[in-house]
């Protein structure tokens, strides 16, 4: 008879649970420390890295361009919407430690509810988004954004048209109105 092993993501600890900011209810956790001092959670309207001495990153999902998956070095990349910060990349053990800290000897960690919650709310922020071609052949984007306070926002990337030549920026500014008029944002 064959007996298949089911994964279940690892619980975040009550501890570091107590830590998160109040109201925060927890979708997905995963470890980023081997031994299960350090958690990323995302929460409906964060993502938060927690460790014993409190919160190390909070950022509400709408500041998260774009998040990756390297399932070969088993790490998080997630992209800012401020495009001078660095990334945040996120180590995710393949055992927390078990027994007497052995390396391998604890509970799988399966990343992917952690992946879906990241997917979910990252989409839930963004209301419209639009890419084109500059005429330099640089790739532009325009999002409208949600906030955690409910407002409309807009992003572009590249973020500074001030570096762009004349056409570029032009073309930036058009789909800036289009991507605006879209959702009834002011745009003029």
């Amino acid at each position: 008879m064959l007996f298949l092993r089911r994964r279940h993501a690892p619980r975040l600890p009550a501890g570091l649970n107590a830590r998160l900011p109040a109201g925060r209810r927890v979708l997905a956790s995963v470890p980023v420390a081997g031994d299960g001092g350090r958690w990323a959670v995302a929460t409906l309207t964060h993502l938060t890295v927690v460790e014993a001495d409190g919160v190390v990153t909070d950022e509400p999902w709408n500041a998260v361009e774009h998040g990756s998956w390297d399932a070969s070095e088993r790490c998080f990349t997630l992209r800012w919407a401020q495009e001078s910060r660095p990334p945040l990349v996120l180590r995710v053990p393949q055992n927390l430690e078990g027994d007497a800290g052995r390396k391998g000897t604890g509970q799988e960690v399966d990343a992917a509810p952690f992946a879906r919650a990241i997917r979910q709310r990252m989409e839930a922020t963004i209301v419209h988004t639009a890419t084109q071609v500059l005429p330099s052949g640089l790739r532009a984007t325009a999002s409208v954004r949600l906030s955690p306070t409910g407002d409309l926002y807009m992003v572009t990337s590249p973020t500074e048209p001030a570096g762009l030549p004349e056409p570029d920026r032009q073309a930036l500014a058009r789909l800036r109105q289009r991507v605006g008029d879209g959702v009834g944002l002011p745009t003029g």
